[in-house]
């Protein structure tokens, strides 16, 4: 792209120089030997600017249309943009009002385009690099002691890559899992069948929904943090069973008569 950025360095000073001659325009005059010097000030007075048949003596000279410089330098721009991906990663430039949905399947074409370009920077470039680096940093004694569950486990490591575009290639899982999820819940909507939306895995399928869109990790409750708020609510339900049934087994209690067994 250095050439199309040397191009795009030119076209602005052109435009730059053309900007100023319009905001400042070069002034023709008439030499009739009657025009001196003359002031461009502020509410100068300049005699001798005009005939006696009130023509103007002094004029502007015409200048080019700025416009067309702008759309040369829009021209390179899109193909500098083109070539960085920038125009990919704008998903909600062009239609910012989008359902969730949407926003998916839009998440999830960008996604497609990317795989290719993603895919060879992991395997050619950034996989060897970051794999050379550890080795180099494991060599010299800098990393961190290993975990003894860890060294006991005897395991290989595997790159895991947490950026927009490795999101936005995973995004067609999470795309079709909402599709699938809006189909059965209009399906249970229609029919008032449920059983549909049991082979949905909601524990297992949300961590990962949050993990595709960037949600950052401090946001996400810990999986013993959900089992005990699951476990209050459980509680706080059962409690509030035993009050509302308190008064119908207080009424039992007075119907059976003295003496009897309750």
């Amino acid at each position: 792209m250095l050439p199309s950025i040397k191009i795009l360095n030119e076209q602005k000073k052109t435009v730059l120089k053309q900007g100023h001659r319009i905001v400042d325009p070069v002034l023709l005059a008439h030499d009739d030997g009657n025009l001196g010097s003359f002031s461009l000030k502020a509410g100068a007075l300049n005699p001798g600017g005009i005939s006696k048949d009130g023509k103007r003596l002094i004029d502007v000279l015409p200048t080019g249309n700025i416009a067309v410089g702008d759309k040369m330098m829009d021209m390179e721009k899109s193909i500098i943009n083109d070539a960085f991906l920038i125009t990919l990663f704008q998903i909600l430039i062009d239609t910012p009002q989008m359902t969730a949905t949407e926003v998916l399947e839009r998440a999830k074409e960008k996604g497609m385009l990317l795989a290719p370009t993603a895919g060879r920077l992991q395997a050619e470039w950034l996989g060897p690099m970051i794999e050379r680096e550890i080795d180099l940093l494991s060599r010299q004694g800098l990393l961190p002691d290993m975990p003894p569950i860890l060294r006991d486990a005897e395991v290989e490591y595997r790159i895991e890559y947490d950026n927009a575009l490795s999101r936005m290639a995973k995004a067609e899982r999470a795309a079709g899992f909402m599709r699938a999820l809006s189909q059965a819940g209009e399906y249970a909507k229609m029919t008032g069948d449920l059983e549909p939306l049991d082979w949905f895995d909601f524990d297992t399928s949300t961590p990962e929904i949050l993990d595709i869109f960037g949600a950052p990790a401090r946001w996400v409750r810990s999986e013993e943090d959900v089992l005990a708020r699951r476990e209050g609510r459980a509680q706080a339900a059962q409690q509030q069973q035993m009050v509302d049934a308190a008064p119908s087994m207080a009424a039992m209690a007075k119907a059976v008569p003295k003496g009897m067994p309750a």
